[in-house]
């Protein structure tokens, strides 16, 4: 009695190989600016492609190498700083004790996971 057959293996290729290829079509699209958001309402927006340290609400934001990350925050967790830097279209840091939140948006395109009607 075998455990996987042949048919078991072209089910998982056929499950595997259109879930990489549409990961790589998501993240291939580097991101043009931040977007800087405090208690919701955009305060801030800044291109990644100039180098800037900036401040929002006591945390200190650095944009470097076309992407942007929170280098210090008076949040005790300290969640946001260990995200790291971001860089490609549509990925976030957030700061809830502070209520501010970074996003990387491209100019090309807006991203949607569903569009209704």
């Amino acid at each position: 009695m075998k455990l996987i057959t042949v048919r078991d293996i072209a089910i998982i290729l056929l499950i595997l190989i259109p879930s990489i290829i549409l990961l790589a079509i998501n993240f291939k699209d580097d991101g043009t600016y931040a977007e800087i958001s405090c208690d919701g309402n955009v305060v801030k927006t800044v291109p990644l492609s100039e180098d800037a340290e900036f401040s929002v609400n006591d945390i200190k934001f650095s944009v470097k190498e076309n992407s942007v990350c929170v280098i210090s925050s008076p949040c005790p967790d300290k969640i946001c700083v260990k995200t790291g830097a971001i860089k490609r279209n549509g990925e976030t840091i957030i700061c809830l004790p502070q209520k501010v939140s970074v996003r990387v948006v491209s100019e090309d395109k807006e991203t949607a996971d569903i569009v209704v009607g």
